[in-house]
């Protein structure tokens, strides 16, 4: 008794045609899934107490588009996107840098995504006691909504950024944070939306560089678990990204400026680009993504209109092979003759010979109707289809008994 062969058995080919394939071309590359990102506006200056300049930050990349360069050093700027506008604390006198010209205490200034400054003056106090840090000392600053947490020293000030409120550049509350010297070693920090805290980078104790969270309510500041990061001067720009991460900004880290991306979850930091050492920066957190309007749907062409048709000639008039009929013959009409005259005798008319009946002509040899000669070939057809069919038939017929007297063999 044969054996039953396995089903599949047609498989095999196919197999080994894949295998092949990938041997020779290689295994299928899947494209790579983009990094999320985002764009942040960041000030630096290059020398001290010296104008900052304002750029476009790509993120993850760290590609920087130069958009300005101010007339001071700015620091503890944050973004609005209601107002589309950032805000900073400017240090140093707008016409040109001049050792010592600081303004006393500091002015506010706000400014678009082209860099047009507008000048606001110093901040104003809500309460009885300013605070007696000067404004001018500002590192860090952060914006939510209409209020900007701005940092000096280790006191957090929030600030009414509204420019409807009747408490406009007001500081609506101050709050000293503890342990002052880890939070006076914080140099920029960003707020999470999602539990309502600021993270950033201190460089304290020790110089060892840590990811920090700052309770705005509270002022607790704690350090997060995790690696440490290089030493550097200071860590003057912090932004949350999209994937949750910290990117961050060393000012001076073996003497270079460096971003670095800085997991929450205690993993490593990753250096992403390397530029020219500053001696002070600051950034804003993520500006909102514009999209570009979609194109408006052309209209569909008017539809062409149908070409006229020229009037078809008239068939001409058949010809008729039906000899005529002959003419009647009508006798001359007589005058009658007086009585007693005698007519004249009659001319002989002379007969008529009789018309002579068409000849038709005989029809071509082979000529056949339009008719009969379609049917004709239509039969035609009819054969040669049948005949092939046939063919067919007995093609399949000896295949299969090929295929099974080598079935019966094996």
């Amino acid at each position: 008794m044969t054996a039953a062969r396995p089903r599949h058995r047609h498989r095999g080919p196919a197999l080994l045609a894949t295998v092949l394939l990938v041997l020779l071309l290689g295994p299928p590359v899947l494209p790579a899934r983009a990094a999320p990102g985002c764009a942040i506006l960041r000030v630096h200056a290059g020398s001290v107490h010296g104008p900052s300049t304002l750029s476009r930050v790509e993120l993850p990349a760290g590609t920087a588009t130069r958009i300005r360069r101010f007339g001071y050093e700015v620091n503890a700027i944050g973004y609005s996107p209601a107002q589309g506008r950032g805000y900073g604390i400017a240090t140093q006198e707008r016409h040109g840098y001049r050792p010592g010209s600081w303004h006393r205490r500091g002015q506010v200034v706000s400014f678009d995504l082209e860099g047009t400054v507008r000048e606001h003056g110093p901040l104003r106090h809500s309460g009885r006691r300013p605070p007696w840090v000067s404004i001018r000392q500002a590192t860090a600053g952060a914006i939510s909504g209409t209020r900007w947490y701005v940092k000096w020293g280790s006191s957090l000030q929030v600030v009414d950024i509204d420019p409807d409120s009747p408490s406009f550049l007001h500081v609506l509350r101050s709050t000293a944070l503890r342990p002052a010297s880890v939070a006076g070693a914080v140099h920029d920090f960003d707020l999470d939306p999602a539990d309502g805290a600021l993270y950033g980078v201190s460089t304290r104790p020790k110089g060892r560089a840590a990811v920090v969270r700052i309770d705005p309510g509270s002022g607790a500041v704690r350090r997060l678990p995790g690696p440490h990061l290089p030493r550097a001067s200071a860590y003057g720009a912090a932004t949350l990204g999209p994937d949750d991460a910290l990117y961050v900004t060393a000012d001076v880290a073996r003497q270079r400026s460096r971003l670095y991306r800085v997991p929450r979850d205690g993993s490593a930091a990753t250096e992403l680009s390397a530029g020219s050492p500053v001696v002070s920066s600051d950034a804003t957190g993520c500006l909102p993504v514009v999209r570009p309007p979609a194109p408006p749907t052309p209209a569909p062409p008017p539809p062409v209109p149908p070409s006229p048709v020229p009037p078809s000639p008239a068939p001409p008039a058949p010809t008729s092979t039906t000899p005529a009929a002959p003419e009647p013959v009508v006798p001359p009409a007589t005058t009658p003759e007086p009585e007693g005259t005698t007519p004249p005798p009659a001319r002989p008319v002379p007969p008529r010979s009789p018309a002579r009946p068409p000849v038709s002509e005989p029809a071509p040899t082979g000529w056949s109707p339009p008719r009969a000669q379609q049917a004709a070939e239509q039969r035609a057809d009819a054969t040669e289809r049948k005949r092939r069919w046939s063919l067919a038939v007995l093609v399949v017929i000896i295949a299969g008994s090929a295929a099974a007297r080598h079935v019966g063999r094996r």
